[in-house]
């Protein structure tokens, strides 16, 4: 028996990987989940007034269509709130527990949705649904970081984020056959409810029990893992130092050993959300039929995943970032180009998928490489913020489209600007796909002014 880092452990305990792909199965569906609502909003709040939509159940029409975006706004609202909460709790008192909590209000609210009669109801509830969304989107990056190999980690993640495409495509052909919403909200409470029964088979996260309740109880999940991945018991100890961990606190991201990589992440996660949205002013529609769009769109995000599982672990992070950066870029300029042509024309069609292939692999490296960076005990309050301040630079961007047309500024010249701060961001942060690299361990003391090497967290 001898004493191993805790990134060695995870590495020693994964034997077949078995456990890992159950988790993983739990979390795409939780992303299937969150996708089949967000992704809903147009379906649901359609103009259709003949539709099985909220629209003609609750009579949004005429002089109430602003109640329509107040729903959404709604939602969207409630994201920074829930990031600033639920982030300090889930580093605090560890990642199941808040995930569990969170998923069981998240089916009580669906539910609550479902069986709305009143507009009112719908947008409180939609509220909540928002407080919510942050904790289920980076908790499933988070939960996977913490329990998989490097080596493995992009593939695994890439099948879960490719549930989110699932999702829209699901949306897409449920509205398509003129299924009543109620019943698409029906549906993802029952699957929640799955989710729910299949967490009671997970563990907690050993690294977050390793920083908060010490060797034993870590030692024990890790030990339940490795059965679990028929690798017999787990026999070594955690090396564990005595250096004191001050964390759960926004304060702390600003301190001296991570206020670049917070400096960092947040201006990536700003610029890229700002872009995602910045693609409002070339208006852009592939098909004419809203559910060919949804469709369409879906199969490009579940093209996009598999390419990156291929070549994800071939080629280091920062490279796949460039290369997604260049592919979103080189889109964004041929749609904007080529955006005269008519809907379902190959001229508009390839432009965009090129452009979605660019940036959905763009937005899930964001999440991968921001867990990656910051240490366990702040992995989820970083998430938090950044999620904070990219919520904001997204209900900001109407301003920005507003500003833009009103002192006559070309959409190219945001694009040129944002650009060049992803470039930057992403060339100054440090490459996380290597096995070992300069950083801070799990246990560092705050009163050391060296960096020292470790196995990546």
């Amino acid at each position: 028996m001898h004493e191993v880092p805790i990134s060695e452990a995870i590495e020693m305990t994964s034997g077949n990987l078995k456990y890992q792909y159950f988790i993983a199965i739990i979390l795409g569906l939780c992303n299937f989940v969150y996708s089949s609502y967000v992704l809903g909003f147009p379906f649901m709040l359609s103009q259709d007034k003949n539709g099985p939509n909220a629209t003609n159940s609750l009579e949004l029409f005429d002089d109430r269509e602003n109640i329509k975006h107040l729903i959404t706004k709604a939602f969207f609202l409630g994201i920074p709130f829930g990031a600033l909460v639920l982030s300090l709790l889930s580093d605090k008192y560890g990642r199941k527990k808040v995930f569990e909590i969170t998923i069981r209000c998240y089916c009580l609210f669906t539910f609550m949705i479902c069986i709305t009669l009143t507009h009112r109801m719908l947008i409180v509830f939609s509220f909540l649904l928002g407080f919510l969304f942050q904790n289920g989107i980076c908790s499933v990056f988070i939960m996977m970081i913490e329990i998989l190999p490097i080596d493995s980690r992009v593939k695994m993640t890439c099948f879960v984020v490719g549930c989110w495409g699932l999702g829209l495509i699901y949306n897409s052909l449920l509205y398509f056959f003129g299924i009543s919403w109620r019943v698409n909200l029906l549906f993802i409470t029952v699957l929640l409810v799955v989710i729910i029964k299949m967490l009671e088979y997970a563990y907690e996260s050993p690294r977050i029990l390793f920083i908060n309740s010490g060797n034993k109880q870590a030692h024990n999940v890790l030990n339940e893992i490795c059965i679990y991945n028929e690798q017999g018991e787990f026999t070594n100890q955690i090396f564990k130092s005595s250096a004191f961990v001050e964390g759960y606190c926004y304060y702390g991201l600003f301190k001296r050993n991570l206020i670049k990589t917070t400096f960092l992440c947040v201006l990536f996660w700003l610029s890229t959300i700002l872009l995602y949205s910045e693609l409002a002013f070339i208006n852009v529609t592939i098909f004419s039929d809203i559910h060919y769009n949804g469709i369409t769109i879906g199969i490009i995000e579940i093209g996009s995943m598999a390419l990156l599982s291929i070549f994800g672990n071939k080629i280091q992070r920062k490279q796949l970032f460039f290369y997604s950066l260049i592919t979103t870029r080189i889109g964004i300029i041929l749609t904007a180009q080529f955006s005269y042509f008519t809907p379902e024309s190959l001229g508009i069609v390839l432009p965009f998928l090129v452009t979605k292939l660019g940036l959905w692999s763009e937005l899930y490296l964001m999440l991968l490489v921001t867990g990656e960076l910051f240490p366990t005990y702040y992995r989820s309050t970083g998430y938090g913020f950044c999620t904070i301040i990219g919520s904001i630079g997204f209900l900001a961007h109407n301003w920005l489209v507003d500003y833009t047309k009103i002192f006559n500024i070309s959409s190219t010249i945001i694009t040129v600007i944002l650009s060049c701060l992803s470039f930057v961001s992403v060339y100054f942060i440090h490459e996380t796909g290597k096995s070992k690299l300069k950083d801070f361990t799990e246990s560092e003391n705050y009163s050391i002014k060296e960096s020292i090497p470790f196995n990546l967290i």
